[in-house]
């Protein structure tokens, strides 16, 4: 009866973990975004508007920021 049981939980771990370690992981990832986000932010700030690199950090930005919104969907829907 032991064994059965341990073994049960043990399936239940299994099925639980990759869940786990798919939050922890989009948890991380989204920390990295946040992180260039703030890089790119502070670029923005200390470059010129007429200048072309502006429109490529602003670019860069809109792109970190769809990845921001789509790690923080996917960590709600759990």
């Amino acid at each position: 009866r032991d064994c059965l049981l341990s073994r049960g939980l043990g399936d239940v771990y299994k099925r639980q973990l990759p869940h786990y370690v798919w939050g922890i992981a989009l948890a991380l990832i989204r920390l990295g975004v946040l992180r260039q986000i703030e890089d790119v932010r502070s670029a923005l700030q200390r470059t010129n508007p007429e200048d072309t690199a502006y429109q490529q950090h602003f670019a860069r930005l809109m792109e970190l920021e769809a990845q921001r919104r789509t790690c923080e969907e996917r960590m709600e829907l759990g």
